[in-house]
């Protein structure tokens, strides 16, 4: 058992205290690491002064390095508004920023108020999310409602600690628990210091204070204590034979050994011979001791056992005494391991209720995939066992059993978990494909920890050839906010809308064969600063869609996924983004989005059959001088060269550049933009906007094709936008005067039609804000876009050749 030690225990934060300097005591011992970010009230409460402009988990208010466990309890009871959220720390390193090392568990609330295990890994100063946003506790909101958190934790070898949650209302009763392990390297075998860390959001929506507050806490250091056995175990058969000695055990229950000889007295109210009138388990020792009874007369009776030393003694034994051998009635199955790997084996032993009469086969027995070696075995007269070895050949609970050749014979079954060995494909490997300028890394746009990007329609495929034999294959998504959203493609079957924080298993995949997954990001959510790449948004990146790497069975082997082909880069703004293109497929009425209902999505499709690749970097919100948009995405003509806040997009001769190396530029730029311009700047100031984009792509690409599109809702005289058209015109025609040699800038127009369709379909063409298409509107916008560019390519087919990659292990991207 686990005996708990009280290191302390804080009822009430008093007296009041002011913030402290960083590494000052503020009451009752706990020490504010940070600084400035604590204090408590004239009612023993403790508060959050300090705002979270960077990452809470810095502000660590902390017990006494005299407390430092490596295991241990902590329970707090607070009270938290929509915005608060508390956590146990422990086995922090008392560093507040870069090299910050510790646990973060607690509760968090949803936006609904329901309550769920928060948890975090705290290395160097980045942040994991381990907790699981999923399991809410409960129906109840938990706004404003006072609750107890109890947090535990325990090495359970050594690269293994389990960390387990349990919340309780205010009358003691269990709101719910959940129960997590975790293997990261630099928290296991250390002894740290334990405390609390607050996140108040103070100034969000519904807290411009800090309304939330801890209230108690109490910390508890932890000792592996094992206590003498008090408890004993009578086992043997129920049906005995006249003249036949039968044996018995006595077993010691768990814990450690007396310290005075244990002495067992026996007693039977069946005529015959025990062995022995008492037998003894000696001062020192946890063994069983056995003994017989051998009965001399039929009949009925008891065995029942009493000790010298205060133990809690069994209930009797219930036995029968007979002068023939009963039939056995029932084979039950037992197994050396309840899980096994693929390729592996378990021992199945079945037992009869009593010895055979007659010789009895059993045949192996399983509702799922695999083998018995041998398929049959014989349990011989007067025996009442025998063994078959399992070999299972697919993965999930699986039953073994058997059948018998006596048929009155009832045949139980046991479950084994069976599972496999798995490879972990690193983001760099050469049977992955990331679209081209749409993804950075740890490091810059590169890095071999993870790949992120915050653009709607980035995608990547992953090229395999599955094992014959349950072949499995899991994107192992980061850290992300819980809206954003995956659509995937595994050879062709789609997987849509998979939330992209956590694991996403793949379907469909094909045993023995190649097999490609094309996974596109069809949703992020625009109320989260992805563009930002600051401690907070950065390893963490909630923000962010983050793939740090792919695992597959390792019985399957990476592949080699195609060449990058020459490729358009694609911006926009919420149009183009998908913003409300599944209205009318889902009925959603809220700022939702999906970028595979989307023009974009299908004129990427048939960017495809044309032999090009498809860059989309579109963003709600903003325009060709107007921003920022959702995401904190700036307005195009300030943010056009980079991917986020800290990484360009062109490479080091100044050109745009797919993942950062030279001559990698696009096909084509297509510029999609301006609703969001029109009602902020003049005509002078938009058509120089216009040209100053025109031209700043033109210096990053000399080659490439330049397109300016005129928004498809503009060409209905009926829109108030229609006088934009000519500023459009006069933009690319100016630049066109100006640049008499540059052949390669085009103005689309897509007609009065199509600008109809969207403004006068309310409903059904345009979404309910009377701003967005809608799927409908977007399938008839697709088609023009990719007739307008297979005409400017040359038609079908005319796409280049790609370069094929090298069979290197990690990926090189070049095309030609």
């Amino acid at each position: 058992m686990v005996d708990y030690t009280l290191l302390h225990s804080t009822t009430s934060f008093l007296p009041a205290t002011a913030s402290v300097a960083a590494g000052a005591a503020l009451v009752d011992g706990w020490v504010d690491i940070a600084g400035g970010a604590y204090g408590t009230d004239s009612g023993g409460v403790l508060r959050r002064i300090a705002d979270d402009s960077s990452s809470y988990l810095k502000w660590q208010l902390l017990r006494p390095t005299a407390e430092n466990t490596q295991d241990g309890k902590a329970i707090f009871s607070a009270d938290a508004t929509k915005y608060q959220r508390f956590y146990v720390i422990f086995r922090s390193n008392r560093a507040d920023d870069a090299t910050a090392t510790a646990y973060a568990v607690g509760v968090e609330l949803s936006s609904s108020g329901l309550p769920y295990m928060g948890a975090y890994t705290l290395v160097n100063g980045a942040t994991t999310w381990i907790g699981d946003a999923t399991d809410t506790f409960g129906t109840t909101s938990y706004q404003g409602v006072p609750f107890t958190c109890e947090v535990e934790w325990t090495q359970t070898d050594s690269a293994t600690t389990t960390i387990t949650l349990t919340m309780t209302d205010s009358s003691g009763n269990v709101v719910g628990t959940h129960t997590l392990t975790d293997t990261t390297a630099a928290l296991q075998n250390v002894t740290g210091s334990i405390g609390v860390a607050c996140y108040s959001y103070k100034g969000g929506a519904n807290s411009s204070t800090n309304e939330a507050g801890l209230t108690a806490f109490s910390g508890y250091t932890a000792a592996a204590v094992t206590a003498p056995f008090s408890t004993y175990t009578l086992t043997g058969p129920a049906t005995l034979t006249v003249g036949t000695a039968s044996t018995f055990t006595i077993t010691p229950g768990a814990g450690a050994a007396l310290t005075a000889d244990a002495v067992f007295t026996l007693t039977t109210t069946l005529t015959g011979t025990l062995s022995a009138q008492k037998v003894t388990i000696p001062a020192g020792s946890t063994s069983p001791v056995t003994f017989t009874l051998a009965p001399s007369a039929s009949g009925t009776g008891t065995l029942s056992v009493t000790n010298n030393a205060s133990l809690t003694d069994p209930a009797a034994l219930s036995l029968t005494a007979g002068t023939e051998a009963q039939n056995p009635t029932t084979l039950t199955p037992t197994v050396d391991k309840s899980s096994v790997l693929i390729g592996g084996s378990v021992v199945v032993t079945y037992s009869l209720d009593h010895p055979a009469t007659s010789a009895e086969t059993i045949t192996g027995w399983t509702n799922g995939k695999g083998s018995y070696s041998p398929a049959t075995a014989t349990i011989a007269v007067g025996q009442t066992s025998a063994q078959l070895t399992f070999t299972p050949s697919g993965t999930g609970s699986t039953m073994v059993g058997a059948t018998l050749s006596d048929t009155s014979i009832s045949a139980k079954s046991t479950s084994i978990a069976v599972t496999q060995n798995t490879t972990l494909v690193p983001i760099t490997d050469k049977s992955i494909l990331f679209s081209p300028s749409g993804w950075t890394g740890d490091t810059g746009r590169g890095g071999s920890v993870y790949r992120k990007s915050i653009w709607n329609g980035a995608w990547f495929e992953f090229t395999w050839t599955a094992s014959a034999v349950s072949p499995s294959a899991v994107l192992k998504m980061g850290n992300a906010s819980a809206p954003n959203s995956l659509n995937i493609f595994v050879n062709g079957a789609p997987q849509l809308r998979q939330i992209a924080n956590a694991d996403i298993t793949l379907s469909n995949i094909i045993p023995g064969g190649q097999n490609t997954a094309k996974v596109f990001l069809a949703y992020t959510d625009p109320t989260v600063l992805g563009w930002a790449v600051t401690a907070r948004y950065a390893a963490g990146s909630v923000g962010n869609v983050q793939l740090p790497s792919i695992q597959i069975d390792s019985a399957s082997t990476p592949g080699t996924a195609r060449a990058l082909r020459p490729y358009v880069v694609y911006f926009g703004d919420s149009i183009t983004e998908g913003v409300h293109a599944n209205n009318v497929v889902d009925q959603a009425s809220n700022y939702y989005g999906d970028n595979g209902c989307c023009h974009s999505f299908m004129f990427l499709q048939g960017l495809d059959e044309l032999g090009y690749d498809l860059c989309i970097k579109a963003a709600g919100g903003i325009g060709f001088l107007y921003g920022p948009g959702d995401g904190g995405v700036p307005a195009f003509n300030t943010s056009w060269d980079m991917l986020d806040s800290a990484n360009s997009v062109l490479d080091s001769d100044g050109h745009w550049s797919g993942y950062g190396d030279t001559n990698t530029m696009p096909t084509a730029f297509i510029l999609n933009m301006g609703y969001n311009d029109a009602t902020h700047y003049n005509s002078t100031q938009f058509q120089a906007a216009i040209q100053a984009a025109i031209t700043n792509l033109r210096g990053s690409a000399p080659d490439a094709w330049i397109i300016v599109t005129i928004p498809f809702s503009m060409r209905d005289h009926n829109s108030s936008q229609t006088a934009l058209i000519p500023v459009y015109q006069a933009a690319v025609t100016a630049y066109q005067a100006a640049n008499p040699t540059d052949t390669k800038v085009q103005l689309w127009d897509f007609g009065e039609d199509i600008a109809r369709l969207v403004n006068l379909g309310v409903g059904t063409m345009e979404a309910a804000d009377k701003d967005h298409p809608t799927l409908r509107a977007h399938s008839m916008i697709a088609p023009r876009f990719t007739a307008k560019f297979a005409a400017l390519v040359g038609g079908w087919g005319a796409a280049p050749t790609p370069t094929p990659t090298p069979s290197t292990n990690e990926r090189v991207y070049t095309f030609s």
